[in-house]
């Protein structure tokens, strides 16, 4: 059975910079998470790790040189590990679904950067001493492999982001999630992709409405009309006639 880590105290992490400031202060404040991580989720996570080092093994098997695997990184007295230095050159692996490894194959993530991938290499190459990195990215459904530059003039500051969050999370009160919902034409208003992966968005979000698409849940902050599909409601599927 799939279990997760044992719950440790909260620290700010590289790998955690490019989320919300909102989702960081609700965690380090012990609020219990809208779900529990599931078995499925879990697996997830294991088959990302297993990905990697595939690819790094397969990088190393190509004649690459592959060196620092997980080596600690600090900045700002922020630690994270960093994937690998592929021949001389820092790389973080990522396994995606066809949909978001697309992003990395024709350069469109900064863009649309929901997990804020571009923060944390950015804290790794700047705690490395190292002008840009590199993703090498797997679609996990289709095996496709991609390498995408992150060039320095791509590279958001990433020692500004930890003095923000750092002061942020000394806030005695809630930060508000801070994302433009989506505004549909009869008024009503979800979160974004980003701000639905908030395992916190329920708290963040007073009276938050959980309606199920076929392309998934959505989460409603107004809702003018009241969507034709299945709406979740206190732990339950509640079918709408």
């Amino acid at each position: 059975r799939l279990k997760p880590k044992t719950t440790k105290p909260f620290s700010l992490r590289m790998s955690s910079i490019g989320k919300s400031a909102s989702q960081m202060w609700y965690e380090k404040n012990g609020y219990a998470r809208d779900e529990e991580l599931s078995a499925t989720t879990l697996l997830k996570f294991l088959y990302g790790d297993i990905v990697e080092e595939l690819l790094l093994t397969l990088a190393q098997l190509a004649g690459h040189t592959v060196t620092d695997r997980q080596k600690e990184v600090e900045l700002e007295g922020v630690k994270g590990h960093i994937d690998a230095i592929i021949d001389g050159e820092l790389v973080d692996v990522k396994s995606a679904s066809s949909f978001s490894y697309n992003r990395f194959e024709d350069g469109s993530l900064k863009d649309n950067d929901s997990f804020g991938y571009y923060m944390q290499i950015s804290g790794y190459a700047k705690g490395l001493g190292k002008e840009q990195g590199y993703f090498l990215a797997m679609d996990k459904q289709m095996a496709n492999t991609c390498v995408l530059t992150v060039n320095p003039f791509d590279m958001p500051d990433a020692v500004a982001r930890i003095k923000q969050l750092k002061e942020a999370l000394e806030s005695s009160t809630p930060i508000p999630c801070g994302c433009t919902p989506v505004v549909e034409k009869n008024g009503n208003e979800y979160l974004s992709a980003q701000c639905s992966y908030n395992p916190y968005k329920h708290h963040a979000h007073p009276g938050l409405r959980t309606f199920l698409y076929s392309t998934g849940p959505r989460f409603f902050t107004k809702v003018v009309k009241e969507p034709n599909v299945a709406e979740i409601i206190d732990g339950r599927v509640v079918q709408r006639m």
